[in-house]
């Protein structure tokens, strides 16, 4: 949730109330005055107008309009605990709601980005696991490895589906090339990119113009 924003209107003997525009979920101390609301995450960046009824003793009303601007709190908005040494890599899903992790304890977790939890673990890496990315569609994922290799994932199941090797060095970079392709990239002494067919695992094609460590990957969008 993001900080409450206050505003403080004490002034004297005066009682306060929120105007008719004010959302259902913000509150205000009729006697101190100090106006309080937790706005929804979606909001953050935008600005409220919120009117505040001012009443005296005499019972006369006072309106008044403040604005307030929505913004992020200085801190984490979520804190994954899980892993039992560094993490390595982040990958979030196309729709934004999940995200997947590597880690030096040779594990990947699958996280709700609304909730915080870890929804899976993913075991298996004879090495920590230095890249992770999703399927586009969301429903598997490839990690790679130290070991030498990558592992493509049903996250439903948690089971491998398949496994990739054949690099002679670290894999640094994984991606997939739509739902049937997976390109994988290696540094060290091999520094090859290879692009790999699903779901048999078949070798398609290698590339070794690079003179040093591979070390990214990015696809088009047209994959």
């Amino acid at each position: 949730s993001l900080t409450p924003e206050s505003v403080d209107l004490a002034e004297g003997e005066r009682t306060f109330e929120l105007g008719a525009s004010a959302p259902p979920d913000a509150v205000i101390d009729r006697r101190q005055g100090v106006l309080t609301w937790k706005p929804a995450l979606d909001l953050a960046g935008t600005s409220r107008v919120l009117e505040v009824l001012v009443r005296d003793q005499s019972g006369a009303v006072d309106r008044r309009q403040f604005t307030l601007v929505i913004t992020h709190p200085t801190g984490p908005l979520l804190q994954l605990s899980g892993h039992t040494a560094e993490v390595y890599c982040v990958a979030v899903s196309a729709d934004g709601s999940r995200a997947l992790t590597g880690s030096a304890d040779r594990s990947m977790k699958l996280w709700s980005l609304t909730t915080g939890a870890c929804l899976r673990t993913f075991e298996g890496h004879g090495g920590p696991i230095t890249c992770v990315a999703f399927r586009p569609d969301g429903q598997a994922a490839v990690s790679g490895s130290t070991d030498r290799g990558a592992r493509v994932w049903n996250l439903t199941t948690g089971q491998v589906t398949q496994e990739l090797t054949g690099h002679a060095s670290w894999v640094n970079a994984v991606a997939f090339l739509g739902a049937s392709k997976v390109i994988t990239a290696s540094g060290g002494r091999d520094q090859s990119i290879r692009v790999w067919s699903l779901p048999e695992g078949n070798l398609v094609n290698r590339l070794t113009n690079h003179v040093g460590w591979v070390r990214a990957l990015s696809v088009g969008a047209e994959g």
